[in-house]
C-alpha cells in the first residue's frame, strides 16, 4: 500500500512511534524527554500503578528508554503532543518514501484494547473512591471531635469479656505501656464499655463504676461487642438469624453494607448469621458518625479492590493469560 501524508497524519502519536520502531528509524529528536519524564511522573503519582511502586522520584525515569516511557504514557492515555511532535514523526515516515510496509502491527489487539478500557474505568472509580474517602475521613474526624467536646457519654455497656484476663503481671513487667496506659483486669462475662479496637490486637475498655470504673487495655480476642435487638429480625435463612426484640447478641462484625454478623447468646448451639444493623443497638458515641463509618469502610474496600484489579490487569497484559492463569472470560 502507498501511504499518503494525509493517511499517516490520521494515526495517533503512539502508533506513529511504533511504526518508526518497526522500520528501525530513530525518533528521539521528535520527542521531548523532559516533558515525557515530567508527565509520566505526574501520572505515576496520581494513578500509583502497582507495577511502578519502585519509582519514587522523577530521577528514576531519566535513564528509561524513550519507547518505554511512551508506552507507559500511552497506557495512561497521555502520549500526546505535549511529549512528541506529531508533525516531525509524520515527516520521518514520509521521508521513507511512498512504498511503506503496511503497519499490520499497529494498534492494540482486541484483548489489549479491552484491558486498557477496563483499566481506565477502574482507575477512575478508584480515584473517585479515594477522594471521597479522604474528604469523608476529615468530616468524620471533625464530627467526632465536636461530639467529644459537647459532652462525654456516661458508661455504656456495649461489650463483655469472653474469658478472664489478669493484667497484673503485664503491668508489673511493662509498667505504663500501650501508649502510656495500663492493662486492665477483666473477669469472664463481665460487662464492659469497649471504646476502641486497635489493629495491634488490643481493645480499650472501661469497667462499670460498681466494679471500680478502671480503664485499660485488654486483648481484643478476649472481649466482644454486644448489642440488643431493637425489633424482630425476621426468619432464619441460610446466612441470616431470626431474633426477637430484646434479645442480646454478640456482634462479630459491623459490615459497611448495613448488615452485622452476630452470634446468638444462650442458644444450645452458637448460631451465627447476618442481622440488619438498623435492628441492633449501638453505643451512643457512635450514633453521630455511624453512617459515616459504614460508608468509610465501603469506600476503603472499593479502593482496595480497584487497586487489586489494576494489578491483575497489568499482570495479564504483560505476562499473558498463560503465566497468570487468568483469561478475559
Amino acid at each position: 500500500k502507498r501511504w499518503t501524508r494525509a493517511e499517516i497524519e490520521q494515526l495517533p502519536i503512539p502508533q506513529l512511534c511504533k511504526w518508526l520502531e518497526a522500520l528501525g528509524t530513530a525518533y528521539n529528536g521528535a520527542v521531548s524527554r523532559e516533558n515525557a519524564v515530567m508527565l509520566l511522573w505526574q501520572k505515576i503519582q496520581q494513578e500509583r500503578p502497582p507495577a511502578l511502586q519502585a519509582i519514587t522520584s522523577p530521577e528514576h525515569l531519566h535513564h528509561w528508554p524513550t519507547p518505554e516511557m511512551l508506552r507507559w504514557l500511552e497506557y495512561f492515555g497521555a502520549a500526546d503532543e505535549h511529549v512528541a511532535s506529531k508533525e516531525a514523526l509524520v515527516q520521518l515516515l514520509v521521508d521513507h518514501g511512498e512504498d511503506l510496509p503496511a503497519p499490520t502491527f499497529l494498534g492494540e489487539s482486541a484483548e489489549d484494547a479491552f484491558i486498557t478500557q477496563v483499566t481506565q474505568h477502574i482507575t477512575l472509580v478508584k480515584n473517585a473512591a479515594s477522594t471521597l474517602l479522604a474528604h469523608l475521613s476529615k468530616e468524620t474526624a471533625q464530627a467526632e471531635v465536636e461530639a467529644r467536646e459537647r459532652a462525654k457519654h456516661a458508661w455504656h455497656r456495649n461489650g463483655r469479656a469472653l474469658e478472664p484476663f489478669a493484667a497484673s503481671a503485664l503491668n508489673e513487667a511493662y509498667g505504663a505501656s500501650q501508649g502510656g496506659s495500663s492493662y486492665l483486669d477483666v473477669g469472664a462475662g463481665e460487662g464492659l464499655d469497649i471504646t476502641v479496637h486497635e489493629a495491634s490486637g488490643w481493645a480499650w475498655c472501661i469497667r462499670e463504676a460498681a466494679a471500680g470504673g478502671q480503664e485499660g487495655w485488654a486483648p481484643a480476642a478476649s472481649v466482644v461487642e454486644v448489642a440488643t435487638v431493637l425489633q424482630d429480625s425476621g426468619e432464619d435463612g441460610e446466612d441470616t438469624l431470626a431474633l426477637k426484640a430484646g434479645a442480646e447478641v454478640d456482634v462479630l462484625v459491623r459490615h459497611y453494607s448495613g448488615w452485622s454478623m452476630c452470634r446468638a447468646q444462650g442458644a444450645a448451639e452458637a448460631a451465627e448469621g447476618w442481622v440488619a444493623d438498623s435492628s441492633l443497638s449501638d453505643h451512643p458515641r457512635n450514633e453521630a458518625t455511624k453512617k459515616h463509618r459504614l460508608v468509610l469502610n465501603g469506600l476503603q474496600r472499593l479502593a482496595d479492590d480497584c487497586a487489586a484489579c489494576e494489578g491483575a490487569f497489568y499482570q495479564l497484559r504483560t505476562q499473558g493469560p498463560e503465566a497468570t492463569g487468568t483469561t478475559l472470560e
